[in-house]
C-alpha cells in the first residue's frame, strides 16, 4: 500500500512539474479573469511575503502574502508572474488582508492550506501578518468550474472521492485518516486531472 502511495507521488511530481499554470503577472478580480489568465489590472504595488507557522504542521510553514497598497480595491488573487496568491473572500486591499499561497497541479486544479488567523501584528514589516495561525483544511480550486471546495476533515474528502470509488474505498480502509488527506487529495487530482 504504502509503495503504490509513494508511487503515484512520483509519478505526480514528474507528471505536474512540467505542466505547472503560470498566472500572468497582476491582480485578478473576477473568476472569470483568473480563469482566463487575463489580469484586471497591473501589480504596481509592493508584495511582502512571509513564511508562517502553525501548532498543527510546524515543519511545514504556509506562505502567505500581503499587498502594500491603500487602494479601495476588492480582489480574489494576484501573481508576481511565477506565483499565485488567493484569498476566496475577495478582500478589499485597504483592510492589507493576507493572501494564500497556491500550488497548482495541472491546468485545472491548485490547493492551498485554509488558514485561520489567530493574532495580528501591525508593526512586522509592510502589511499586517498573522502572529498565529491555525490550519483548517486545504481547499481545492477547480479552475475549470470556478470553485472552491473545502477539505477540512475527513467526511469532506470522502464526498470529493464519491466519483472515484475505487479510491474511496482505499480511504475507507486506512488508519488514521485524518493524517492521510493530503495524500488522497493528491491521489484524487492526479486521477481526475
Amino acid at each position: 500500500m504504502k509503495i503504490k502511495i509513494i508511487t503515484y507521488l512520483l509519478l505526480f511530481v514528474c507528471f505536474y512539474s512540467y505542466s505547472q499554470t503560470n498566472f500572468n503577472k497582476g491582480i485578478y478580480t473576477s473568476w472569470e479573469t483568473l480563469r482566463a489568465n487575463t489580469p484586471d489590472h497591473a501589480l504596481q504595488s509592493e508584495v511582502v511575503y512571509k513564511k508562517v507557522t502553525t501548532d498543527q504542521q510546524k515543519a511545514e510553514p504556509h506562505r502567505i502574502a500581503v499587498i502594500k497598497n491603500d487602494a479601495k480595491q476588492s480582489i480574489l488573487a494576484f501573481s508576481d508572474g511565477k506565483e499565485l496568491f488567493f484569498n476566496e473572500q475577495k478582500p478589499d486591499l485597504k483592510n492589507k488582508p493576507f493572501f494564500n499561497h497556491v500550488t497548482m497541479y495541472g491546468d485545472r486544479y491548485g490547493v492551498y492550506s485554509s488558514l485561520f488567523v489567530i493574532g495580528i501584528n501591525k508593526n512586522l514589516g509592510v502589511g499586517n501578518f498573522p502572529m498565529h495561525c491555525n490550519v483548517k483544511g486545504l481547499e481545492l480550486i477547480d479552475f475549470k468550474n470556478g470553485n472552491v471546495t473545502k477539505i477540512l476533515n475527513k467526511g469532506d474528502l470522502k464526498n470529493l472521492l464519491q466519483n472515484d470509488q475505487e479510491l474511496l474505498k482505499r480511504f475507507k480502509k486506512e488508519a488514521n485518516k485524518h493524517r492521510k488527506i493530503r495524500v488522497y487529495l493528491l491521489e484524487y487530482l492526479i486521477r481526475n486531472s
